[in-house]
């Protein structure tokens, strides 16, 4: 079942990649808010030599926020450098879904939707930067590897697996912890699937235990000496508390979706950009698969394409549970590339047994894909004419050429300039979040913290907070209303040292100390 090195996969895999990176580039430079904000900002903060969980607070491994801060050093912190490591970053996503599906023997144009689809309803459900998508590209490349005929069946590809999965722990400990489980399964189900299809030659299992140890190596590999220098440098204190004890905690009160595939009003303009229904039944497009995988283990036949299909079913289910912390719609965007491997794959199935045994498209199919192709690039075209719409208005700012679709913020950015212009410092504190607004404006956070929201944030950290603010005197707060409430501790000290500016009602002014 398993195809491996066609030629021309390599050829097509990277026209993919490029032809990503020139779509995603052609988009409006405009900057997230909040999500995009903390990761870039806080990449910029790694540059100007911050470390991690002392002086920048985050709940997550900083490892995609050190390659954008390398970026950043390369080739200019700008907007411009974000968007093109984003858009390499989706490229190598659409070229491994690709490959993915070209391994288990999929037709080129079936391969070739599946890589678009992530274009098309994933990467258009979520178009940030973002650490999820580095986690996205990794997950990908894991099941690239685990499909191969070694993957999950030698020592070598057990530790390739283990690195591939310690490097998810450094972009998303959350992540990583939900694959490792995963990959030992899989190692596991490659052993008792071979007992069960050539009890005379398989089951060995101390070479199973040799797998599992050279996974483990290649996690420690990467894992280990990553922890112990973010543990030098911030202490263990501090990243314990960052990576387990306040996720665990505090993550739920501030995203609070439960229901599978789940839209909220903050998440609805982006639900208009891909397809939330169709996203939300993925799990149930395994269910040929999950058949074809029975049938095939009752009847101890196909033992390779039986692999395969475990290994698709193992990798999708860990996918879904690691997202089961929020499992909206723009998270099972995240994992929706496995997914759409699985639905090449169950496609491609169902056309050679009704439709065409052979290696070309019969007419029907051929049409068939040839409409999904053309309605996914259609779909692509459409997002992007309306980000264009969106965002007409191009503006340089201390981040580059942004895009913005009105003059509020850069107004806001304006009258920033103007009460920092005679201030001894570009300090300025944004509450509770809108971190974009320091890249934007030039100005730098004092605290730790790019979001700052009871009762997300402990009562310690508001503390500390005012405390650094009172400290170096920082002379200019930014108050986004619309999460701050009326007893909001932050605020009743705001309103005893700041009085609100006359440039604009958003923007406080500290108040001159008593003589």
């Amino acid at each position: 079942m398993r195809g491996v090195g066609k030629g021309g996969d390599g050829f097509v895999a990277t026209a993919l990649s490029l032809g990503t990176v020139v779509y995603l580039t052609r988009f409006p430079h405009n900057l997230g808010a909040a999500d995009e904000g903390i990761f870039l900002y806080e990449a910029k903060r790694v540059l100007d030599g911050e470390v991690f969980y002392r002086d920048i607070f985050d709940i997550i491994t900083p490892a995609s926020h050190y390659v954008m801060a390398a970026a950043f050093r390369l080739f200019g912190t700008e907007f411009s450098t974000a968007q093109v490591v984003a858009a390499i970053v989706h490229g190598a996503i659409v070229a491994l879904v690709y490959l993915a599906c070209r391994t288990l023997n999929v037709r080129r144009p079936v391969a070739l939707a599946a890589a678009l689809a992530h274009l098309a309803l994933c990467q258009s459900a979520w178009v940030y930067a973002s650490p999820h998508w580095f986690s996205t590209a990794l997950a990908s490349l894991l099941l690239l590897l685990a499909l191969r005929p070694d993957g999950t069946a030698s020592r070598r590809g057990g530790f390739w697996l283990g690195a591939i999965v310690g490097w998810m722990i450094m972009v998303q400990q959350q992540k990583g912890v939900i694959f490792l489980p995963a990959v030992i399964v899989l190692l596991a189900l490659r052993a008792v699937l071979e007992r069960r299809f050539h009890p005379a030659h398989g089951g060995d299992w101390r070479s199973l235990n040799g797998r599992i140890a050279y996974l483990a190596l290649g996690v420690a590999a990467v894992a280990v000496p990553s922890f112990l220098f973010l543990i030098a440098r911030a202490g263990f204190g501090p990243v314990f508390y960052a990576l387990v004890e306040h996720p665990m905690s505090n993550y739920h009160t501030i995203n609070v979706v439960r229901s599978w595939g789940g839209v909220n009003f903050l998440s609805m303009p982006h639900a208009e950009l891909t397809a939330p229904r169709f996203l939300a039944w993925l799990p149930a497009f395994l269910t040929p698969t999950l058949f074809r995988a029975a049938r095939n283990w009752l009847r101890r036949e196909r033992f390779e394409e039986t692999a395969s299909l475990s290994t698709l079913l193992v990798v999708s289910l860990f996918s879904a549970v690691s997202i089961a912390y929020n499992p909206d719609f723009i998270h099972i965007a995240f994992i929706a590339p496995i997914f759409f491997v699985a639905m090449a794959e169950s496609t491609e199935w169902a056309m050679r047994k009704l439709l065409s045994p052979s290696r070309w498209l019969s007419p029907v199919g051929a049409t068939v894909v040839g409409l999904i192709l053309v309605g996914l690039c259609s779909w692509m075209t459409r997002n992007l004419i309306r980000a264009m719409d969106t965002y007409p208005i191009n503006r340089d700012t201390a981040f580059g050429r942004v895009s913005f679709a009105n003059d509020m913020v850069i107004e806001l950015i304006d009258d920033i300039d103007e009460i920092l212009a005679d201030a001894p410092s570009r300090e300025m504190f944004s509450y509770p979040y809108f971190p974009a607004l320091y890249l934007l404006s030039g100005t730098k956070n004092p605290t730790p913290y790019q979001i700052l929201l009871p009762p997300y944030s402990q009562p310690e950290q508001i503390r500390e907070t005012i405390d650094i603010l009172d400290s170096r005197r920082v002379h200019l707060i930014f108050v986004f209303p619309l999460f701050v409430k009326k007893d909001d501790p932050f605020v009743e000290y705001m309103r005893e040292k700041y009085s609100q500016s006359k440039q604009h009602k958003l923007l406080w002014i500290r108040r001159p100390e008593p003589a």
